[in-house]
């Protein structure tokens, strides 16, 4: 199986797949269709609650996360199938769980793998007081899952940025 794993970086525009299994992190602005999320962040459910949001789709998260959610009362499938892990963010842990199932994971709107850009477009609902440098701790998790995992994995780009990733199973598809 083949699957989109959609984050929410300013290159989620690249997006123009016809395959019909996408995945999402946290609450997305971009209008994809999806039939899965990753939410790990307490924030996002903060933002779901005030504005009553449900999610339609199965929400993959950690036991805490689904736990804090059915406290605040939020709607939604909540499956609680990640472990929980420093330094993770919502689509590293999608990335790994997916791993189980499919053989080849599309990323798209991951930024930070070739950039020090880790704005998200989830900050348009959630601010963000501060920004540390994200990508210095997210790579090496990154780097780990290629070389852990049996999987084909690509990254969906800008023509004229490449990343540090060279993996036999890890391409880069410049759109």
């Amino acid at each position: 199986m083949m699957t989109n794993l959609i984050g929410n970086g300013s290159s989620n525009t690249l997006y123009n797949s016809d395959n019909n299994y996408n995945f999402v992190c946290n609450v997305p602005q971009h209008g994809i269709k999806h039939q899965g999320m990753s939410i790990v962040d307490a924030q996002v459910l903060v933002w779901m609650k005030k504005n009553s949001y449900n999610p339609k789709v199965p929400v993959y998260c950690t036991q805490k996360i689904k736990e804090q959610a059915l406290s605040k009362n939020i709607g939604g499938d909540w499956i609680a199938v990640y472990e929980t892990k420093a330094r993770y963010n919502a689509g590293l842990y999608a990335t790994e769980y997916l791993t189980r199932f499919s053989k080849e994971i599309h990323l798209w709107g991951f930024d930070s793998l070739w950039s020090t850009d880790v704005t998200s477009q989830m900050d348009n609902l959630v601010t963000r007081l501060r920004r540390p440098p994200l990508h210095e701790w997210w790579r090496p998790h990154w780097e780990n899952i290629f070389n852990t995992y049996d999987c084909e994995f690509v990254i969906h780009l800008p023509q004229g940025e490449s990343c540090e990733f060279t993996q036999d199973n890890v391409r880069q598809q410049h759109h």
